[in-house]
């Protein structure tokens, strides 16, 4: 079992949080944690991500593909936690 924490930049709409959750549920990762955050028209959701490393390793450009998804970015564990931190560039 794979484990994976991933940021998504998102559009803010109705239906944009059903979408990724739904296409975690699609592809067999079950959501562990998860954060959903909004400023100005633009939304962010942190989550951790665990299920078979195959799937969980392409999560990402999964999610990318949605179209309320702007951005996915890899993040890396907090120690102590089930937080994300961006990974620096």
């Amino acid at each position: 079992m794979a484990v994976r924490q991933l940021i998504l930049t998102t559009t803010v709409g109705p239906t944009t949080l059903q979408r990724v959750v739904a296409t975690c549920a699609r592809r067999s990762c079950a959501i562990t944690a998860l954060r959903w955050e909004q400023r100005g028209g633009v939304g962010r959701l942190s989550l951790e991500v665990s299920g078979a490393r195959y799937h969980v390793e392409r999560l990402g450009r999964w999610l990318g593909t949605l179209v309320d998804v702007l951005e996915v970015v890899d993040a890396e564990p907090v120690p102590g936690g089930s937080d994300v931190a961006v990974r620096p560039a």
